[in-house]
């Protein structure tokens, strides 16, 4: 029987693993708003209002601690996050409860201890995650090499002639929505995939099902007795 210095300690070890995998997550989204916000509101501030960009400069070196910080802990929070799989497989194996009954699973990396029920947003992914991701990332590449090529030659017609204006333009933001559109597309379905995946696995390795028939791969399974 476990003494309570040894539920204690085995608490505290599993707060330190949660602590440990959140640790690059806030720096990391802080330097993303405040980089863009210096980016965008700094850009327009030099056009408009001739504002020293040397002060933009200035304030990405001022964050940029947040990003270095973010990176340095990432190594050790990629193994902690690797760790609690682990342990979240093993419950899904054995039925037993192995982590507290009141941890919770950190949000972002992908994890969940037990399978999320299918509603609202997440039968869209269900859904989504049908299409096939190669063929999106397939049209990503495609769009994405007009794009930069209708740029060089943006570049070369400028510089050699004096072509401009509507000519010009027009099929840039044509090419510019359509490249945004098609990310965003991809984006979406790689994270449907994702979600897809971690059910499968579930299914797999618990033998319970939580898919609609046809998208599962369930397959009886008694859990282990304690």
């Amino acid at each position: 029987m476990r003494s309570e210095g040894g539920a204690t300690a085995e608490s505290f070890d599993y707060v330190l693993l949660r602590k440990t995998i959140q640790k690059p997550v806030a720096p990391m989204v802080l330097f993303a708003i405040l980089f863009l916000a210096l980016v965008i509101g700094g850009s327009a501030a030099v056009r408009e209002a001739d504002f020293p960009i040397l002060y933009v400069y200035l304030g990405i070196l001022a964050i940029l601690p947040l990003a270095v910080y973010s990176q340095l802990t990432m190594p050790a929070a990629l193994l902690g996050v690797e760790k609690l799989r682990e342990l979240i497989r093993e419950e899904w194996r054995t039925g037993r409860k192995i982590l507290p009954s009141d941890f919770s699973v950190p949000k972002g990396w992908r994890l969940f201890r037990h399978p999320p029920s299918l509603t609202g947003h997440r039968i869209w992914l269900v859904r989504l995650s049908r299409s096939s991701p190669e063929r999106w990332k397939w049209a990503l590449l495609i769009v994405t090499a007009c794009f930069l090529g209708y740029l060089l030659t943006v570049a070369a017609l400028l510089l050699a002639s004096d072509i401009h204006g509507i000519v010009l333009a027009a099929p840039l933001a044509i090419l510019l929505v359509l490249w945004v559109s098609t990310l965003v597309a991809a984006f979406a379905i790689r994270q449907a995939t994702l979600f897809m995946d971690g059910l499968r696995e579930y299914e797999m390795i618990s033998g319970h099902q939580v898919l609609p028939p046809g998208l599962g791969t369930a397959r009886r399974r008694t859990p282990e007795k304690p």
